[in-house]
């Protein structure tokens, strides 16, 4: 389990650019539930769902909302 000032390393990353390169980030609060909404082509909900999620940072950039699945403990 992940908790606040843990070391982790990004699994996914869905959003990379040059800040990714080192894949690892920190936990900065425990994880949290939170919502998802998936929107079709017009904009229009489609369905939504929660997830657990943390806030990371990465470099000098803080990712909110980060899911865990995504997520690993750096021992």
């Amino acid at each position: 389990m992940i908790h606040k000032g843990d070391l982790v390393e990004i699994l996914n990353c869905k959003d990379i650019d040059d800040v990714y390169l080192s894949k690892r980030a920190v936990a900065l609060c425990d994880p949290y539930v939170t919502t998802f909404t998936e929107r079709d082509h017009k904009g229009n909900p489609m369905y939504t769902s929660e997830k657990i999620v943390v806030d990371i940072l990465v470099g000098s950039k803080l990712m909110t909302k980060y899911p865990i699945n995504d997520l690993q403990r750096c021992k």
